[in-house]
């Protein structure tokens, strides 16, 4: 996971995102040295009957061991 300042995502936000997109990166956000926030590539197959938590764990490998 990457890590990026909230005045560098600021200035570079098309170039984060299309990393995220085309390479799966994710990119963590924030201030200080905290991440506050996740840069993530939106799901592929989004089902407008869940959640958004769900749709993102159903898409990622979280629920893999299931």
């Amino acid at each position: 996971m990457k890590y990026a300042t909230t005045t560098n995502v600021r200035k570079n936000l098309s170039r984060l995102v299309n990393e995220v997109r085309l390479h799966n990166t994710v990119i963590a956000i924030g201030r200080r040295g905290k991440p506050d926030a996740l840069l993530v590539k939106f799901p592929e197959y989004y089902n407008n009957a869940l959640s958004a938590e769900l749709n993102f764990q159903a898409n990622s490998k979280t629920l893999d061991f299931l």
